[in-house]
């Protein structure tokens, strides 16, 4: 009995090696969230097949459902119009899970169309200021391209203000296939009372014109999410935040 026991084991886990293990070694997710976003960019106006003033910029982002988002096809051609129009799909995900007697804050963009502009983006995770960083921000952006090469890249900006910390990067170039970035860090209590309530606040901001790392990271993160220097939030869309809330006696 005991050796048919340990064949069936040994099924189960040829059939099923990823998920057993993830089982063993997943966190304890106790709040998630995740949101679907579409954003058009018309960049300049369109004449002789130039573009005229190419700095004027106009971006708008709104929150779509799961079923928009899945019916998308990357090759859509889009529509012709007096301006240039980009529209890109992406979907974030917040999730807080518990390790110990700390929290860990998690944020994962994904996108599922790419942008033609690849210049400095910002991911961060606002929070209430009841916690703070144990640690530090922890980030990896993951992409593959056309000819099925897949990197992880790891170079990135660090920021953390009273209520949020985000990591700021650069775009890889090229033709891809699969886009997304993750920021993560754990919290710890930042008062001597009870935690009752806990907010992760993901954001993103991506850059719809070339700009620099300096004004990339010209940002505060709150419970509100990225908010931009005014000198330079014109250079980025803007979203609403992906907030997964927790609340129990902490």
């Amino acid at each position: 009995m005991k050796k048919i026991l340990n064949y069936f084991l040994l099924f189960m886990f040829m059939m099923f090696p990823v998920s057993i293990f993830a089982l063993e070694n997943d966190d304890n997710v106790v709040a998630m969230t995740e949101k679907y976003y579409k954003t058009t960019t018309l960049i300049g106006t369109k004449q002789n097949n130039t573009l005229d003033n190419i700095d004027n910029y106009y971006t708008y982002t709104e929150e779509v459902t799961k079923e928009e988002y899945d019916a998308y096809k990357t090759n859509m051609i889009e529509p012709q119009a007096i301006v240039t129009v980009e529209t890109t799909y992406k979907k974030l995900k917040s999730y807080i899970t518990q390790r110990n007697t700390y929290y860990r804050y998690n944020a994962v963009l994904e996108w599922k169309s790419f942008p033609k502009v690849r210049s400095h983006d910002v991911i961060a995770i606002g929070h209430f200021a009841s916690v703070k960083l144990k640690g530090n921000v922890h980030f990896e952006q993951e992409y593959c391209d056309k000819d099925n090469n897949c990197r992880t890249l790891s170079a990135y900006q660090p920021r953390t203000f009273t209520a949020g910390s985000s990591a700021s990067f650069k775009l890889p170039a090229g033709d891809l296939t699969s886009l997304k970035q993750t920021i993560y860090f754990d919290v710890e209590k930042a008062v001597d009372a009870t935690v009752i309530k806990q907010n992760a606040s993901g954001d993103y901001a991506h850059a719809i014109k070339s700009i620099n790392l300096m004004e990339a990271i010209s940002h505060t993160v709150s419970n509100s999410g990225i908010q931009h220097i005014d000198s330079c939030k014109d250079s980025f869309d803007s979203m609403t935040e992906a907030t997964a809330t927790w609340q129990g006696s902490w």
